[in-house]
């Protein structure tokens, strides 16, 4: 995790388009709060706002809701819900739930949202 901050805050140092300092903020929110990461060794399966069971890959809890330091969870596990979750995987799980961390709003829906297109965004570029 501590590669991928130092990846975002190298390749987006001097990058000063939006995506460019967003890229940035997360690798320094990543840096940053490194220490309250947890892994959890399976995702999790939650109800979405629809009533139905979902796989989760992460979630993010800010300062102002524990009473103090963020707490991230990623799931970094091999099982049923995510055979194929490797480093990559999970690296992307960290940049979405980071950049929520940083104020991207979470959608109601558990679709595709800007967090995640974010993270994807900011993920690795050709020779990185």
């Amino acid at each position: 995790m501590l590669a991928e901050a130092d990846r975002l805050l190298t390749s987006y140092a001097d990058d000063s388009t939006p995506l460019g300092r967003a890229c940035h903020g997360i690798g320094a929110t990543m840096k940053a709060h490194a220490a309250e990461v947890r892994m959890s060794d399976y995702m999790w399966l939650a109800v979405d706002p629809d009533g139905n069971l979902g796989p989760v890959t992460g979630d993010v809890h800010g300062p102002g809701t524990t009473g103090g330091a963020a707490h991230v969870h990623i799931a970094r596990g091999f099982d049923a819900l995510n055979p194929d979750r490797g480093l990559a995987a999970i690296l992307q799980t960290a940049r979405h739930e980071f950049a929520h961390l940083n104020g991207v709003p979470q959608r109601e829906t558990w679709h595709v949202d800007a967090a995640a297109e974010l993270a994807t965004a900011c993920g690795p570029r050709g020779g990185e």
